[in-house]
């Protein structure tokens, strides 16, 4: 039940999340706890988001539309000009009905746009 203190971090997003931010404003939107997210990226990660979102604030979770339009709102972003990168697939189906970009991580070399 606890294993959410010991999620691992995989060494080849480092570079990902480094070459991204040279383009893009880069948001972690997550089911977790703002504390422990704010954690994570600090500690774990060690890196800067633009800016970190979580549900809480929502009272539902990912994959739930509300989500990704709370998201938007925080952001104050067109939902059209927001990308959802994830390897999670109920990520990217949530992001669908409120009309951000899509891409689905498939492996370590491949990402699709649904």
């Amino acid at each position: 039940m606890d294993g959410w203190q010991n999620l691992q971090v995989f060494p080849d997003c480092f570079p990902a999340l480094r070459q991204l931010n040279e383009s893009f404003n880069l948001v972690a939107l997550s089911n977790g706890n703002k504390w422990y997210l704010e954690y994570l990226a600090k500690e774990q990660i060690e890196f800067d988001f633009f800016k970190i979102i979580s549900v809480e604030e929502v009272g539902v979770f990912k994959p739930h539309p509300a989500v990704y339009r709370q998201a938007a709102r925080e952001l104050k972003v067109d939902p059209e000009k927001i990308a959802m990168v994830s390897s999670n697939s109920f990520d990217v189906m949530g992001a669908e009905p409120v009309d951000y970009e899509e891409y689905l991580l498939t492996d370590k070399s491949s990402i699709r746009r649904n």
